[in-house]
């Protein structure tokens, strides 16, 4: 069953109700079982007066959660780069 619908200008998955966005969040943690990042609670958009879904814990902040990503490739020295400090 599809619940959201692609109508945020942001592009994220839209729910026009919270209950129907924490019941997404239910059904991801009930079939999905990866080590991934999941959603933990939703959210109000401004945008389109909708609901979305967050991985981020209330209080935590975009910069919190960047700061402990890896960097992009593009940035990254290869294996061989940093054995012999190109």
């Amino acid at each position: 069953m599809r619940h959201a619908k692609m109508s945020c200008p942001t592009g994220k998955a839209r729910f026009k109700e919270q209950h129907l966005a924490e019941r997404r969040i239910e059904e991801i943690y009930d079939r999905d079982v990866s080590p991934h990042r999941k959603p933990v609670r939703s959210y109000y958009c401004t945008e389109c007066s909708g609901w979305h879904l967050t991985s981020m814990h209330k209080g935590e902040n975009l910069g919190d959660y960047q700061s402990h990503r890896r960097p992009p490739r593009k940035q990254r020295k290869s294996q061989n780069a940093r054995r012999f400090n190109w």
